[in-house]
């Protein structure tokens, strides 16, 4: 599910998400979680969320630094680090690519 589609999809979620002002790392998290999964995050979805983002956004760095071309929001909120930013769009493209997230909309679309 690495199509443009879902890509767009995880653009606009990050966009949305980190657009929201005042949100904490853990706050935004917590966001995309209970829009994506309509759930809070597990204390250890939280924590490997987090120390992904991090991790992802310090490869993206490296990436930015080197002119290549990265996934970033449909609006950057103004003052973040483009590469924390894109590092938000794979987080949400991978909940999205979960499992979880393809077995909720299927229970959803059978309401």
């Amino acid at each position: 599910m690495n199509d443009e589609l879902v890509l767009e999809w995880s653009r606009a979620l990050a966009g949305r998400v980190l657009n929201d002002s005042g949100l904490s790392a853990n706050q935004q998290v917590e966001r995309a979680f209970r829009i994506v999964f309509s759930r809070g995050p597990k204390d250890e979805e939280r924590q490997a969320v987090l120390n992904f983002l991090n991790q992802q956004a310090g490869v993206l760095a490296e990436r930015l630094a080197r002119n290549d071309k990265v996934p970033l929001p449909d609006r950057l909120p103004e003052g973040m680090e483009a590469a924390r930013a894109a590092a938000f769009v794979d987080l949400c493209q991978a909940l999205m690519n979960s499992n979880e997230f393809h077995l909720h909309e299927l229970v959803r679309g059978q309401k």
